[in-house]
């Protein structure tokens, strides 16, 4: 997810072989508070539209989703009230919409769509992230961002994800699989206040030229790893049989806030 300066109501995950530079001051965003004083569930609530399905079963034959699970879940473990997370387990489990024949998306047409589709907009308690999978691009600028991959509507739980940018990745399918986990995962971090949008920082790893973001280049909340497309970026964790992908600077973030 990265900021726009010129739209604060979005956040962006670009692709990681294209970047852009932003500055956005960080507020508190009083949503951000209920994922740290009494929620104990956070359903991911996911519809897709009709020829932009998401990866569910991997080519392995477990569930995708499990990573996003695991990642979300591992942030909230030493908390006061740990986090359980609800990921769905197949197609069977998300919402089919109809086919939109649309080439892009606006920030409103996807805030649209959230609002007709949406089945449940959570509580204090039991908390929901919608995440909406579209077979088009963004509408930013009144240009078409063939290169953003997902987007958190900043303020909201809504998540785009841009599923042709995803598909038009190289590499094994297995890479796109857990690439299109990362950016579910990265803009549930924003969702949820990482890195100083609403969550404090406990230590110095906001990238100050890139607002939102850490400076760690392991954690899946830095803004780019320079120089390495997507394919690398997810090689890493696969080589090394990392399963958390955000950095212990976000952790300490989550574990040691008090709202």
């Amino acid at each position: 997810m990265f900021r726009n300066c010129k739209h604060p109501v979005i956040g962006l995950w670009i692709a990681l072989f294209f970047f852009s530079a932003c500055k956005k001051d960080a507020a508190p965003v009083p949503l951000v508070d209920t994922f740290y004083k009494s929620m104990s569930t956070l359903e991911l609530e996911v519809a897709y539209e009709v020829g932009a399905e998401p990866y569910a079963t991997s080519v392995g034959g477990g569930n995708t989703w499990a990573f996003t699970e695991l990642n979300i879940e591992s942030l909230f473990v030493k908390r006061p009230i740990a986090l359980d997370v609800t990921v769905p387990d197949g197609l069977a489990e998300m919402m089919a919409i109809p086919v939109q024949n649309k080439t892009g998306f606006t920030v409103d047409n996807i805030k649209g769509l959230a609002n007709h589709y949406r089945q449940n907009a959570g509580n204090d308690v039991d908390g929901n992230i919608f995440i909406l999978f579209l077979d088009g691009y963004l509408i930013l600028d009144d240009t078409l961002r063939q290169n953003i991959m997902g987007a958190n509507i900043t303020g909201t739980t809504i998540v785009a994800v841009f599923k042709p940018v995803i598909t038009a990745m190289r590499g094994a399918l297995v890479f796109r699989e857990y690439a299109e986990q990362s950016v579910i995962i990265h803009e549930v971090g924003h969702a949820i206040g990482l890195v100083n949008l609403g969550l404090p920082l406990t230590s110095s790893h906001q990238d100050e030229q890139h607002k939102g973001h850490c400076v760690n280049e392991a954690c899946v909340m830095f803004w780019a790893n320079e120089g390495a497309d997507i394919a690398s970026f997810v090689q890493n964790y696969f080589g090394s049989n990392k399963k958390l992908i955000f950095g212990q600077e976000c952790v300490t973030d989550v574990t040691d806030y008090t709202p």
